[in-house]
């Protein structure tokens, strides 16, 4: 009889039990960097401590590239910045590169960018981090467009694998927008003040369907607007405890 309800009960706890989506956190800046010239790496000073957990990553933005731009980073600590989501050739290349999971830095260290391939005159980079994503191969929907002329972008991505996911979206050109509008509820983290400009800035999703992500500008031309996506963290979370094997009844 004992076991018999030792059974019930443990079946009853997994219905109890279910998956729970852990709040995904605000992106914080770290810096930006940028160079009117050919150059083969730039290095960000660190404007906050790198936090434990916390996704980190460094948008690079390359213009006047008749080739294909192949970057990777490190902050000294972590090491494994790694292209997840890439533009390709074209007059305004885009790369995003992160590190799942990163380590502790202190606030004021060198992260720094190489890059190699094409022909770009200018680069610039701006790097962000955030928590609750989760510690490896977050990476999900991609997008991205770019125009010599428009004024609206809308990169666009495929159902998502997850309803809890940070939504990356950045603006790269050589010239800065006098304005940029950003979807309803996303905030811009950072970005670069001079002649390159990587514009990163952070939303989040409810929903796996397949979406668009239009911004608009003024005062500015070749541009790149890129969208990437990373699954947010779950945890298994129960609805309460309660006796049910009766012991003591």
């Amino acid at each position: 009889m004992f076991s018999n309800r030792l059974l019930l009960a443990l079946a009853l706890w997994l219905g109890l039990t279910t998956g729970a989506f852990a709040g995904i956190g605000t992106c914080t800046d770290l810096g930006h960097n940028q160079a009117s010239t050919g150059v083969s790496a730039l290095t960000i000073t660190t404007t906050a401590a790198i936090v434990a957990g916390d996704l980190v990553c460094v948008d690079h933005y390359a213009a006047s590239t008749t080739g294909t731009i192949s970057g990777t980073g490190s902050d000294g600590t972590n090491t494994a910045y790694a292209v997840v989501a890439t533009s390709g050739a074209g007059a305004t290349v885009y790369e995003l590169a992160c590190t799942y999971n990163a380590l502790a830095v202190s606030s004021g260290a060198s992260l720094t960018f190489n890059f190699s391939g094409g022909t770009g005159i200018r680069h610039g980079i701006s790097a962000f981090q955030v928590s609750g994503i989760m510690a490896s191969n977050a990476i999900d929907g991609k997008g991205t467009v770019q125009s010599s002329a428009a004024t609206t972008l809308a990169p666009a991505i495929a159902a998502l694998k997850a309803p809890n996911e940070l939504v990356v979206l950045t603006y790269n050109s050589a010239t800065t927008p006098t304005t940029w509008t950003l979807p309803g509820g996303w905030t811009q983290v950072g970005g670069n003040t001079a002649t390159a400009f990587a514009l990163p800035a952070c939303g989040t999703v409810s929903s796996t369907a397949a979406a668009t992500y239009t911004s608009s500008w003024t005062g500015s031309n070749n541009v790149r607007a890129s969208v990437a996506t990373f699954e947010g963290v779950t945890q298994p979370v129960t609805s309460g405890s309660r006796n049910l094997l009766g012991i003591g009844q």
